[in-house]
């Protein structure tokens, strides 16, 4: 729970019902609209697959990572504008981490859920950091239908030109994962204060591409999700 004036955020954890439930109370500040919300993501234990990891992030150092996409219920208000979710179209990326990283310290990380072409619900995450070991454990996998299948290094081809909203092409050095993932906005952060630096970029927007693994093939066409580029110094 984070409550501060005009900024309320709370999540309530019912492991034992199958159930996240989100509330959120931000009030309007500038230009920038208030934002009310009442979330409830279901987790069937049973048939729902986490991913959860420890790796390794140089000498006596680790992360946790425990990540899932569940269909989420609720309503959203932006601005008055409300939203009714559907739990067959909406889904959340829950990710619990924690970690204690090198000084210098740097990630690039992609993320998605929604529905492949053929109607399945699916879900990706891809991230490359320090982990020197990404060949043996990573935190890289595909859900589908609640299944989690496993995948490879990540590879990440960032655009070198000045446009901060050009296409980013992603996927996994086996070529298994083949992603075009298109920017439509951003946020982004260009802190060095003394010893400390953090320069961060998290964009959202659409894939599209293919995931093959195994015999099985899976289509996506502009779903939903974020890409972040992190470089710090804590």
């Amino acid at each position: 729970h984070v409550k501060t004036r005009g900024y309320e955020i709370g999540i309530t954890n019912h492991l034992s019902r199958g159930e996240h439930l989100v509330n959120l109370n931000i009030a309007a500040k500038g230009k920038l609209p208030a934002v009310r919300g009442h979330l409830r993501a279901v987790h069937d234990l049973a048939s729902t697959e986490p991913m959860v990891v420890v790796m390794p992030m140089g000498d006596n150092r680790a992360a946790y990572s425990h990540k899932v996409v569940l269909p989420t219920t609720g309503e959203i208000s932006i601005g008055g504008r409300r939203y009714d979710l559907d739990d067959g179209e909406a889904f959340t990326i829950w990710d619990v981490h924690k970690a204690h990283y090198p000084r210098r310290m740097w990630w690039r990380w992609a993320t998605f859920a929604g529905r492949d072409t053929r109607g399945r619900a699916v879900g990706l995450n891809l991230t490359k950091n320090p982990n020197g070991q990404d060949a043996r454990v990573n935190e890289n996998g595909l859900w589908v239908d609640g299944e989690l299948l496993r995948l490879g290094p990540a590879r990440f081809e960032l655009p070198s030109g000045p446009d901060p909203l050009a296409p980013w092409r992603l996927g996994t050095a086996d070529g298994s994962v083949e992603l075009i993932f298109t920017p439509e906005g951003d946020r982004h952060e260009d802190l060095r204060v003394v010893v400390v630096e953090s320069v961060f970029r998290q964009l959202y927007g659409t894939f599209s591409g293919t995931a093959r693994v195994g015999r099985r093939t899976f289509t996506f066409d502009r779903v939903f999700g974020v890409c972040e580029n992190h470089r710090a110094v804590w």
